[in-house]
C-alpha cells in the first residue's frame, strides 16, 4: 500500500464546510428573495401601487378631457384652458385678544391664499378647528358670502393653547378639493 506524504489536495473536511457555507448563504439569498419583505414582494406591492396609480391618472385625463369636451369656445376649438388645475393653498394664522367677554379668550384670524388654479371656480370654502391634541376636527364651517378674501375668525378660543386648522376648498364641477393645514399657539 502506498502512503501519500505532502500532497496538496482538498480534504473530505474542509469540502463538507465549503458546502454548508454556501448553503447558508443560498439560504439567506432566497428568504430575502421570497421572503414577506424580501425583494419580490416588494416589486410586487410597488407594480400593484404603479397600477393603481395609473387608473387614477386616467380616470383624471378622462374627467378633463369630458370637461373640455363640454366647454367649447365659439369657434368650435376645445378650451383646454379650463383644465381643473388645484395648484397650492397658503394658511396665515394672526393671534389676537377678545375682551368681550369677561375670560381672557383669543380670536384666530386666518388668510388663505391660492396660487395657480387656472379657470376653476370655487363653490365652497370649509374652515375646521381643533385642539392639537384632539383627534378630529370641530364640524366644518362654511362662509358662503366670502368666497373671493379667503379671511375667516375663530372667536373664543383658550389661550396658552395650540390650534389645529384645516382648510378645505370645494371646486364646481370638478371631484377634487384643495386642503391645507396649519397649526397656532395662542399666547
Amino acid at each position: 500500500m502506498k502512503v501519500y506524504k505532502n500532497e496538496k489536495g482538498v480534504t473530505l473536511i474542509a469540502l463538507v464546510i465549503t458546502i454548508t457555507i454556501l448553503a447558508l448563504l443560498f439560504s439567506a439569498v432566497l428568504s430575502e428573495l421570497l421572503g414577506n419583505s424580501g425583494f419580490i414582494s416588494q416589486m410586487r406591492q410597488t407594480k400593484a401601487d404603479e397600477e393603481i396609480s395609473q387608473s387614477y391618472d386616467q380616470t383624471r385625463i378622462n374627467s378633463i378631457m369630458e370637461k373640455s369636451e363640454d366647454t367649447q369656445e365659439s369657434d368650435g376649438a376645445t378650451g383646454m384652458g379650463s383644465e381643473p388645475y388645484l395648484g397650492t393653498m397658503t394658511i396665515n394664522a394672526n393671534v389676537t385678544n377678545n375682551n368681550s367677554s369677561g375670560f381672557q379668550k383669543r380670536d384666530i384670524s386666518i388668510n388663505v391664499s391660492i396660487t395657480d388654479v387656472y379657470n376653476a371656480k370655487i363653490s365652497k370654502i370649509a374652515y375646521a378647528i381643533k385642539l392639537s391634541s384632539n383627534e378630529n376636527y370641530s364640524a366644518e364651517e362654511y362662509d358662503p358670502l366670502n368666497l373671493t378674501s379667503l379671511k375667516y375668525t375663530f372667536s373664543g378660543m383658550d389661550p396658552r393653547s395650540t390650534y389645529s386648522i384645516k382648510v378645505t376648498v370645494y371646486y364646481e364641477d370638478i371631484n377634487d378639493t384643495l386642503t391645507g393645514e396649519t397649526s397656532v399657539y395662542t399666547n
